[in-house]
């Protein structure tokens, strides 16, 4: 099978900074569907905007992605000070129901959740990716724990606060779905367990990027028959930006150690460093002893 490699991915994000925020409780339901839920509220017009990549927003050996990731802390703690700081630097997270009201704003509700999604989504690959087996154990016990008996999916999204139909569930869901038939993994399944959730994370990017559009961002047409346009993928706020920058520079180019048999390429197991099984081992020792042979 072949197929088109992506090289680069340019982020285009017009980042729109709220300079004057604050918290309302309830203000405006009629408007924007709203039923007591906290709103910020912009009493001021948009600071000037830009279109920066986030890799130019880094600061001081922190990622932009993981500033966002951070900002979660804040929302959980009630934070004001720093959610009006981070507003006011970079704009909106990009809540969908609601960037397009009059006056501006987003449901604190959504920003919950919405972040708690995104953290829940780059810690849990970081254990995946460095193999942290009590890390990977103790989050599926914590989530398991909090779950319905009998329930046959698994939310793997940790600190959200649910608040039913005024969250967007379809997005900020991580869900683990067990095969069927079978129970969850087993304190000695170590493989079922990180199969299982590193198809939850596939399935939550996927469900992420298929709502990502890719527009041109800047035209030069002076040359009919030459012109150029520069595509960037969409991001309709701080959120999207942040989750696509993760995903060009973390996610996307983390590859699985492959067996080093030739002409196998599945990946590696948990656990093993060379070969996918005994089988594949065997195969490729016999192999490097009839080549030597034959060299004699």
């Amino acid at each position: 099978m072949e197929s088109l490699r992506n090289v680069y991915g340019e982020i285009a994000w017009s980042r729109r900074p709220w300079p004057q925020v604050q918290v309302r409780p309830g203000a405006d339901e009629l408007s924007c569907g709203l039923s007591k839920e906290d709103r910020l509220i912009v009493w001021t017009q948009y600071a000037p905007s830009d279109w920066p990549h986030p890799d130019k927003l880094d600061v001081e050996g922190l990622r932009f992605y993981e500033r966002v990731v951070g900002l979660q802390s804040a929302f959980c703690e009630e934070n004001w000070e720093e959610v009006a700081d981070f507003y006011g630097t970079y704009g909106p997270l990009g809540d969908p129901a609601v960037l397009k009201q009059k006056p501006l704003g987003e449901r604190v509700g959504w920003c919950r959740q919405a972040l708690a999604w995104f953290a829940s989504l780059v810690r849990l690959v970081g254990l995946l990716q460095t193999e942290d087996d009590a890390g990977l154990w103790l989050w599926f016990e914590s989530c398991l724990s909090r779950s319905p008996g009998g329930s046959v999916l698994l939310d793997l999204v940790r600190d959200g606060v649910p608040r039913g139909a005024l969250l967007d569930q379809t997005r900020m869901r991580i869900e683990l779905v067990p095969q069927a038939g079978r129970t969850w993994p087993g304190a000695r399944e170590r493989q079922r367990l990180y199969d299982l959730i590193w198809d939850a994370v596939i399935d939550a990017v996927q469900g992420r990027l298929a709502d990502t559009h890719l527009e041109p961002f800047r035209r030069v047409l002076s040359r009919p028959s030459r012109p150029v346009v520069q595509w960037g993928f969409a991001a309709g706020g701080a959120l999207d930006a942040a989750f696509l920058q993760w995903f060009f520079e973390i996610f996307a180019p983390f590859q699985r150690p492959t067996c080093e048999r030739p002409g196998c390429d599945r990946p590696l197991p948990v656990g093993r460093r060379k070969y996918c099984c005994p089988q594949c081992a065997n195969a490729h020792r016999k192999q490097r002893q009839r080549e030597r042979e034959r060299v004699r």
